[in-house]
């Protein structure tokens, strides 16, 4: 694997929300992406928070792969999520989301982040509009310990099955 065979995040992002999508929709859930899904339109953030609210869902995850910014290979590892403190049951998700992940591909669990220290757009939005939302890093594009996981097929498969065991937990039992 060289660093930057993925292309674009998106192409990481797409492979898992996918297998998301195709797992909470096998248990009866609805599921809406609000991203382009041929990956050929980088939709706005003020777009997709508009796509969002006009559904009005129970929660809204966004899924992502983190990275230093670095241009050489790093160190750095780990998952975490994000959420907004204005939505009590959205700190739970993510923390119950971060622990899963973390557990299942055996990453580095960095928390559940209050947007409170990291001013991120659509949890911010998301919440102020009342809608629960949680923002999920799954792993270090340029981590020399988490790209190898995180490009993988069996990363993606867990890394969704994860995330969809904490939106099933939540649904039915509002965690």
């Amino acid at each position: 694997y060289a660093k930057g065979d993925c292309g674009h995040e998106w192409t990481l992002n797409d492979a898992v929300c996918d297998e998301i999508q195709a797992q909470l929709e096998a248990r009866g859930v609805e599921v809406i992406r609000v991203d382009d899904v041929t990956g050929v339109t980088d939709i706005s953030l003020a777009e997709r928070v508009r796509r969002i609210q006009e559904f009005n869902p129970d929660m809204a995850i966004s899924i992502h792969h983190n990275s230093a910014g670095s241009v050489n290979w790093c160190n750095a590892t780990g998952i975490e999520t994000y959420f907004s403190p204005l939505k009590p049951e959205s700190e739970k998700l993510a923390k119950d989301i971060a622990q899963r992940l973390s557990e299942s591909v055996g990453l580095h669990n960095r928390g559940a982040i209050s947007t409170d220290q990291w001013q991120l757009y659509k949890p911010r939005q998301l919440a102020s509009k009342g809608i629960n939302s949680v923002l999920v890093e799954g792993g270090m594009m340029d981590g020399v310990n988490d790209i190898p996981i995180i490009a993988s097929q069996d990363g993606v498969h867990k890394y969704a099955k994860a995330v969809s065991d904490s939106v099933l937990n939540w649904l039915e039992c509002g965690l």
